[in-house]
């Protein structure tokens, strides 16, 4: 997914959306994208298009807009 300024985003079964915070070699480390606004820990990598980790859970609710493109998708 796409954010609105053209970034990637990984989004989750639930809701939540994750920004990219490093890339090494084919692995891409992901950050929740509500961690500075929240301070939450969630983490996630992937490799390639696979993930492969989840890690920490997160401290809030997923955002209304990610709420409605889950219901959306259904």
């Amino acid at each position: 997914m796409k954010s609105k300024f053209g970034n990637a985003l990984l989004v989750d079964k639930a809701g939540y959306a994750y920004r990219s915070s490093q890339k090494k070699d084919s692995k891409i480390y992901w950050r929740c994208r509500d961690s500075d606004k929240f301070k939450c820990g969630a983490r996630a990598v992937t490799d390639g298009f696979y993930i492969m980790a989840f890690t920490n859970v997160h401290c809030h609710h997923p955002t209304a807009a990610e709420a409605l493109k889950k219901e959306k998708a259904k």
